[in-house]
């Protein structure tokens, strides 16, 4: 509304959805790392209710957290890595299908020449 305007918008419902960051961990005290950004990782499963009693006997605290650091294991380095592998398994593997039908094809050819 500007300057009264127009009419206020009536409203019977309004939804909204803040995704709230926890995590919980059921572990001895101690300090631990929390790794996070690594895209090209799998969504982990779980099966919570093997765990159910753990988890609601477990004692929960709050933690402070230090402050948000680049993980040193996965970095630019390990993703070009990890992709140039796979490329070159790929191409690999590849040649490898095409030099086996070559050789297949000159001994089929070989043995059905009628000279």
């Amino acid at each position: 509304v500007r300057d009264g305007e127009d009419a206020p918008l009536v409203l019977d419902e309004v939804y909204v959805q803040i995704p709230r960051p926890a995590l919980y961990v059921v572990a001895p005290a101690g300090k631990y790392a929390l790794l996070l950004g690594q895209p090209s990782a799998s969504a982990p499963s779980y099966e919570l209710s093997h765990a159910r009693d753990l988890v609601l006997a477990a004692e929960s605290r709050d933690v402070t957290l230090g402050p948000l650091q680049p993980n040193p294991a996965y970095g630019l380095r390990s993703r070009v890595t990890s992709i140039a592998g796979q490329q070159l398994a790929l191409w690999l593997a590849l040649g490898l299908a095409v030099i086996a039908l070559t050789v297949l094809t000159f001994r089929l050819v070989r043995r059905e020449d009628p000279g």
